[in-house]
């Protein structure tokens, strides 16, 4: 009680202290920056205007982003990874391109980090995902960096690793800049207005070849987010927080320092398993049914060489490791999708017959329809993006203002319908493999945009809610779509007049003797 006594006193104060609702999105910020303060003394290091750390606050405009990464202390990790870069990539950041935008991860091994800075162990309150894998993947290449210094100049294979390198540092760097439209580079305000954010990296071209057009040749996406625990502040996909924004550059490019580096998203499935043990039970449930096949990468071709298969998939983390062996259920794979992942306490939610029934060998069946209600098989939904496998997405869209609900000031709701994976249970010669012409059951996305602050003030702030349940953990990014976790099933239309998936649980069940089916209905 004391600790959300002290939030709300942090609130009160931010919110007398904010900007009105017509002053400008930086003042916005300034409040939202205020608003860390209160809530968590002496927690964050300084990162605004004077408080600004001397080597970085005289980082002057006509300073190039590769002079400012390789002049200042606290990128020394990114500047030795950033030397095995390709020329194209080093011409990029020395002035090649204007208005770019990069989040630059300060010195990732603890050795080199500035107390200033913090420590790595700054995810956001019951995040799902944690700066570990984005940390060993920057070791790995470091690793590699070592290892090819051990070979003989003139070895094919010091070559080939060398190439190889270059590849994934390319990639890699191409994830950590954010496109930013309109040729100035993005500041901490716009950023902070977002919930996800397209970046430069992108699958295409020849690259489709191996691993299937991802994102349907849409840019990767990096989740941007507010937190108030345990640390105040905007974090990129989960674990990496705003330690140091608005460095201006030479071509009106922005440098902002975060205080881990950004991992590569792999696949929806290899997404789900970084994700455990929260969601021990869906991950069950998919690798019991042979399921991950549909949420993997599409399989790249197997008879290249490493180095084309590592500029094709981007990088070598982004192959599943399904790769290396055998597909005894085929060679299947999902490029562009959504797949609306269950918490455990969603499983714990349902009712204990019905679990036991979904995992018994009697309910294979129907435990896959369920995974099929959740998943979008053609358009990667995130909040501020939509991409389509068709060309055009399948949702149908409208917007209404919604500042009459409750609490949600100046807000508006953007509704979407699209078409699951799951086909209609009354859709005459029913089968349960998906048939073109099958009428598929439908899933109502709505997408909530508020600020922080009561009367319109503090950062904008976005809420997605699926089938009229809210989304615990929103835009989670992957290579092939998008994850969104929920601690409540979702429920079919005609849910409320024993119509569905559920209904089906509900009858077959009673019928293998697990108890009362439509008692239990009733309690979901």
């Amino acid at each position: 009680m004391r600790l959300f006594a002290a939030l709300a006193l942090a609130l009160a104060a931010a919110a007398a202290a904010a900007p009105a609702a017509d002053d400008s999105a930086a003042a916005r910020l300034a409040g939202w920056l205020r608003l860390q303060h209160h809530a968590a003394p002496g927690v964050l290091s300084p990162v605004y205007a004077a408080e600004q750390p001397a080597p970085l606050a005289a980082a002057a405009s006509e300073r190039t982003l590769w002079h400012i990464i390789n002049e200042d202390e606290h990128f020394k990790d990114l500047a030795h990874v950033l030397n095995y870069s390709s020329i194209s990539t080093k011409k990029l950041l020395d002035g090649g391109e204007h208005g770019l935008t990069l989040l630059a991860p300060v010195n990732w091994h603890r050795e080199h980090r500035d107390a200033a800075f913090g420590t790595l162990e700054t995810d956001a309150a019951a995040a799902p995902f944690t700066a570990e894998p984005a940390v060993s993947a920057m070791t790995v290449l470091e690793q590699a960096i070592t290892a090819m210094h051990t070979l003989a100049d003139g070895d094919d294979d010091k070559e080939r690793r060398r190439r190889f390198i270059q590849k994934a540092i390319d990639a890699t760097l191409r994830y950590h800049l954010v496109a930013a439209p309109g040729g100035e580079g993005l500041k901490a305000d716009a950023i902070a207005q977002n919930s996800s954010l397209a970046t430069r990296l992108h699958v295409d071209g020849e690259a489709r070849k191996y691993v299937g057009d991802l994102l349907a040749g849409e840019p990767f996406r990096v989740r941007a987010g507010k937190s108030l625990l345990p640390r105040p502040g905007v974090y990129f996909n989960f674990y990496s927080r705003l330690v140091y924004p608005d460095v201006e550059a030479a071509g009106s490019s922005v440098l902002h320092a975060v205080s881990a580096p950004l991992f590569i998203p792999p696949s929806i499935v290899q997404a789900l398993l970084f994700g455990e043990p929260d969601l021990g039970g869906t991950t069950t449930a998919i690798f019991k049914l042979h399921a991950e096949r549909f949420l993997r990468l599409p399989h790249p071709r197997r008879n290249e060489s490493s180095v084309s298969l590592a500029h094709a998939a981007v990088l070598g983390q982004l192959v599943d490791s399904a790769y290396h062996h055998e597909e005894p259920h085929g060679d299947v794979g999902l490029a562009t999708g959504t797949f609306f992942a269950p918490s455990n306490l969603a499983w714990k939610r349902i009712p204990p017959m019905f679990k036991a029934y979904l995992f018994s060998p009697w309910g294979e069946r129907l435990l896959g329809k369920v995974l099929m209600l959740h998943s979008l098989p053609y358009d990667a939904v995130f909040a501020d993006a939509i991409y389509s496998a068709k060309g055009k997405s399948s949702g149908v869209a409208s917007t209404e203002d919604a500042s009459a609900i409750g609490g949600l000031g100046g807000a508006d709701v953007q509704t979407y319908v699209f078409d699951s994976a799951l086909p209609k249970i009354h859709c005459p010669h029913h089968h349960d493999h998906v048939a073109a012409k099958e009428e598929m059951e439908q899933v109502t996305v709505k997408v909530y945009r508020y600020h922080i602050l009561p009367g319109g003030r503090g950062p904008l702030q976005t809420r997605v809610e699926v089938q009229g349940v809210g989304v615990s953990f929103q835009d989670i990014p992957a290579a092939n779509g998008a994850i969104h976790l929920l601690d409540k099933f979702i429920m079919p239309a005609g849910h409320g007049d024993g119509k569905g998936v559920w209904a089906e649980v509900a009858a077959e069940s009673t019928r293998h003797g697990y108890g009362d089916g439509a008692a239990a209905l009733a309690l979901l």
